[in-house]
């Protein structure tokens, strides 16, 4: 035990030597344990593969020099596996078929996955495999253009320009001023870390320190990050508000403090977390919420940081809190932020600010503030003191400045509306601002300067013998909406961010008095098969057709309720991408190994056959308007709106979740069964029993085939799949319990398997209470775990609060082997089916860092023995990687025909 602690501690004092600043742990010889890889990792032959057949049975032996993985498959003439034979670590403890010990004899019966005899054998190929591995394949779903959420923040400089988003996770990447994708910034190079100063680490058990990715708790865990934020639930205010450039470090203004980034990639020597921008909304005893500001400018000595534009929303009125004045901050965070410029009230005066939007500083160090419901830019000295006002100009909501010439640009849209019931005053309001750019002289000795040009954000194009016609129209609105002018490109563009579920990204060029656009990036991503909008809630559920080799990335779609209406058919081989719709909107969907399509909606299940789109009718199905035999499940509830939970196992039996209404475990006697409204079903509640779902088990001909097979397993956001044999395997939302304490943080829950019917939860907080208590320690936070073959505790759920909206997926081959995000690790852990580590594939890393990499995966799917294909959230992508392995062996049964043994 005292080894093991000293051993994390080295590795903790090793890294703080590099400058990285460490949460240490230390963990119990359960942990340790649990997340230990168990294979040994020599992968040798000590005996050949040897074959010796008997009518139908073929004998395969063979001998390893250690205890390390071993896969066995029946493979055709065009090496397409036709039985998995099994897989697994050997040694003491080997999962069926091996026997225990190094040296192995598998009796094979001639038959391939689905029961059926091989007609010839002569065809046949015994392959033994030694010690998986994987190595990254290519980018499947995804494309440096898409934008990849909304927040947006853009900045430019002499490098590029610079744009943020988020969408329950973070993203800084790094363009050239033509638009071109160069690299990503956040998040950050693997080969960077040791150059992010106070980078806070975790230890795990059993491996190295790993960034510290931040979750919320409650309702609030939606956003994974390493920033300085933290998720509010329904966006009141911003997690990230103004990001600054100056000299190479970006500032993202965080509603938690500052995070420096440096355009290189590091953080330039100053520390990642920052200190806080953020300013209590109101005054004396109303004050709420703290939010940092939207806007901010550096003063022209580095001595300051303005910030202005602080707001967050009370209940569903956009805006409904202002505060009406420009902070002042020491730029090395020595004290907080404190008003400078106006009040808490608004006002018209020269010392008055009314819903101010912006700030910008020129060389002098005079400060211009977009003051948008007065109607003008006010400028200010350097001290604060009244210098002159640019009016009159309706609606200025942005106000940027040239470095090189102080000129002064001005666009104006529409920032606040008013109830367009109230009357036709407030209809009036509400389109009284025009969306405009304008460009002023500089302020140099005088108080005054003139109008130079004037651009409208109509776009017009001039077509050949035609009049010019209008091609595009901006929709800006509100504080959402981004317009920054990069003064580093030559001729002069500007970058356009159009707020929604997806921010819009446009790129514009000021040509003489006219405004070209000059890309469309959600335009030019659409040509290539994506779609206009983002995965909500950062679902991304993955299914594999093994027959016609296609991905389906399926991301749910807000306006269906978090179901989906469509999917990306992504071809593994060419990595083509086609956005096809489906027959009827899903909560979920999967495949079995003769690639039939099955889909859950609600109380029903479908089948179909993806090339045509004709149904594929179940024997013992019933009949419905438009569809000729589907499955009704007992009992209702989207399994990806709420509950989650549908698996498709390889032979084509189903497993699925269902809220059955009929079920009351808050009354009567401890043992109780209640009927529901059919008669069809009775659900049985024991002492302890946790929630109203139940888990049944339908078989490839439409019959109910096992009932309420993991009794009180809860809500399966983490997914549900059943293997060849019949195994379930669930990932419960719970934190797994190791050594007495609770591992894991928000994000991750215990994936469980279990034999058919032999699974239930024991809860503490069950409406039908306990009168004992199992002897025990807790398995999983709260809960005790009976009938499970294997618990594993660190496997993605999305969240485990009682906000159900972030899923994750694991992934089980014909092998029987767990494929599992683990979010604390960064990494995919392979278990073999007694759930020993195999080996763990991946770490951390950006989408530019070379290998297999990843930040924040949440779903897995995979082709057994090919490929896995992971859903990189934190990265914006789907990227596949190919499986092979250390050593192996062949040996084809048509020499076993004709010579008997082989050689």
């Amino acid at each position: 035990m005292k080894l093991i602690l000293t051993k994390v501690l080295f590795s903790i004092l090793l890294t703080c030597s590099t400058a990285v600043f460490l949460c240490a742990e230390t963990f119990g010889p359960e942990a340790i344990n649990e997340f230990k890889i168990k294979r040994a990792q020599i992968f040798e032959f000590t005996q050949k593969l040897k074959l010796t057949r008997k009518g139908d049975d073929v004998t395969i032996s063979f001998a390893v020099k250690a205890a390390c993985d071993v896969a066995v498959a029946i493979e055709d003439s065009q090496g397409k596996i036709l039985r998995h034979l099994g897989a697994g670590i050997l040694g003491e403890d080997p999962p069926e078929p091996f026997q225990k010990g190094l040296s192995q004899k598998i009796i094979w019966d001639g038959k391939d996955n689905f029961g059926k005899y091989v007609k010839d054998l002569a065809t046949c190929t015994v392959r033994v495999s030694l010690g998986l591995k994987a190595a990254f394949e290519k980018n499947l779903h995804y494309n440096p253009l898409r934008s990849l959420g909304n927040d947006t923040s853009i900045a430019c400089d002499k490098d590029g320009v610079y744009i943020y988003q988020s969408n329950m996770n973070d993203y800084v990447r790094h363009f050239d001023h033509e638009g071109n994708y160069v690299k990503t910034i956040y998040p950050f190079s693997a080969s960077k870390l040791k150059s992010i100063k106070n980078l806070k680490m975790r230890a795990v058990p059993g491996g190295k320190p790993v960034p510290n990715k931040t979750r919320a708790k409650g309702e609030e865990t939606s956003t994974v990050t390493l920033l300085s934020t933290k998720p509010l639930l329904y966006k009141k205010a911003y997690q990230v508000g103004a990001m600054v450039l100056r000299d190479g470090l970006l500032s993202l203004h965080g509603n938690q403090g500052i995070s420096r980034l440096g355009t290189d990639g590091t953080t330039k020597g100053q520390p990642f977390h920052g200190p806080s921008s953020l300013m209590a909304i109101g005054k004396g005893k109303k004050k709420k919420q703290s939010c940092p500001p939207y806007e901010a400018a550096y003063s022209s000595d580095d001595k300051w940081i303005y910030g202005t534009q602080y707001f967050w929303m009370g209940g569903w009125a956009p805006y409904s809190k202002w505060p009406h004045y420009l902070t002042r901050q020491p730029s090395d965070g020595s004290k907080p932020p404190e008003i400078f410029i106006g009040k808490h009230d608004k006002g018209n005066s020269n010392e008055q600010l009314n819903n101010p939007t912006s700030v910008a500083v020129d060389r002098k160090g005079r400060i211009y503030i977009s003051d948008w419901y007065n109607d003008r830019v006010q400028v200010f000295s350097a001290d604060g003191v009244y210098f002159t006002s640019i009016k009159p100009i309706t609606g200025p909501a942005k106000v940027m400045l040239d470095p090189k010439t102080d000129e002064i640009y001005v666009a104006t849209w529409q920032v606040s509306t008013k109830d367009p019931y109230g009357g036709k005053a407030n209809r009036a309001f509400n389109k009284r601002c025009k969306q405009t750019l304008l460009k002023y002289s500089a302020l140099k000795s005088g108080k005054v300067c003139k109008i130079i040009k004037k651009w409208s954000f109509d776009i017009y194009n001039k077509k050949r013998g035609h009049a010019n016609r209008l091609v595009h129209t901006f929709k800006l609105s509100g504080m959402q909406s981004r317009f920054v002018i990069d003064f580093h490109s030559k001729p002069l563009r500007a970058w356009v961010s159009q707020p929604g579920m997806l921010d819009k990204l446009y790129l514009l060029e000021l040509q003489g008095d006219k405004m070209i656009l000059k890309r469309n990036f959600n335009k030019e991503i659409e040509k290539e098969g994506y779609s206009k909008s983002i995965p909500y809630f950062q679902r991304r559920y993955l299914h594999y057709d093994p027959v016609r080799e296609k991905l389906y990335v399926a991301e749910m779609n807000q306006k269906e309720v978090k179901h989906y209406n469509q999917v990306f058919s992504i071809d593994v081989k060419s990595g083509a991408v086609k956005l096809m719709r489906l027959p009827h909107t899903v909560a979920d969907s999967g495949f079995d190994a003769k690639g039939r399509y099955y889909m859950r909606s609600g109380s029903t299940i479908i089948r179909y056959n993806p090339t045509t789109w004709k149904e594929i009718p179940y024997d013992y199905g019933e009949s419905r308007k438009k569809v000729i035999s589907l499955i009704p499940t007992i009992g209702g509830g989207a399994s990806s709106d709420k509950y989650g939970g549908f698996g498709v196992s390889p032979l084509g039996d189903t497993v699925v979740a269902c809220v059955w209404k009929g079920s009351d475990t808050s009354r009567g006697s401890k043992e109780k069964k209640r009927q529901d409204f059919k008669g069809r079903w009775t659900a049985k509640v024991y002492p302890g029993r946790p929630g109203g779902l139940y888990v049944h088990v339908y078989d490839t001909y439409g019959n109910l085939k096992q009932e309420d097979v993991v009794k009180g397993g809860g809500t399966f956001t983490g997914g549900l799949q059943m293997d060849m044999q019949g195994n379930v395997y669930a990932v419960i939302r719970k934190n797994r319990i190791l050594d007495g304490k609770v591992y894991g943080n928000s994000g991750t829950g215990t994936l469980a398997k279990f034999k058919p019917g032999k699974g239930r939860l024991i809860s503490t907080r069950s409406r039908t209470p306990l009168d004992t208590k199992p002897s025990r320690p807790q398995d999983v936070s709260g809960a005790w775990i009976e009938g499970a073959e294997y618990l594993y505790g660190e496997s993605a759920i999305g969240s485990n609060s009682h906000c159900w909206c972030r899923h994750g997926q694991f992934f089980v081959d014909y092998y029987g082997r767990a494929f599992v995000c683990e979010q604390e690790r960064y990494s995919i852990a392979v278990l073999d089916p007694k759930g020993r580590v195999i080996d763990r594939i991946g770490h951390f890393g950006n989408v530019d860092d070379p290998g297999i990499t990843m930040f924040d995966a949440q779903f897995i799917q995979g082709h057994t023995d090919k490929r896995i294909f992971v859903a990189d959230n934190g990265n914006g992508r789907v990227f596949s990687a190919t499986l092979n392995y250390h050593k192996t062996a062949r040996v084809s049964l048509k020499d076993v025909l004709n010579k008997g043994d082989a050689p």
